[in-house]
């Protein structure tokens, strides 16, 4: 009875199978120094911190998040996506009435 006991539990083969073909994941980070940042990151981040300390009166009003997609939008040279106070700019209302969904919630 002991025997077939083992013999029904074993399934040692099926383990061995299952690790042999699974494959090690090349993309898993172990540490920070795995991230490439690129080189253009940098003055990115300090011109655009500069800017948030020089419009802290505007970032008020406005909102950070907001301001900051108005920050890039002129960086990429595109049109505000926000208006001062706040408010979706009209170019982005009508993109919102095409399909688009618009979130209060930012």
């Amino acid at each position: 009875l002991k025997l077939q006991f083992l013999y029904f539990i074993g399934g040692g083969e099926d383990r061995k199978k299952k690790r042999r073909e699974k494959k090690m994941d090349v993309n898993v980070m172990f540490s920070a120094d795995q991230i490439a940042i690129p080189p253009e990151l940098a003055p990115i981040l300090r011109h655009y911190t500069k800017a948030v300390l020089r419009n802290e009166e505007e970032i008020s009003q406005q909102g950070l998040n907001k301001w900051t997609a108005n920050y890039f939008a002129e960086l990429g040279g595109m049109p505000k996506v926000f208006n001062s106070d706040g408010s979706l700019a009209q170019r982005m209302n009508e993109a919102v009435g095409n399909g688009y969904e618009q979130r209060n919630d930012i």
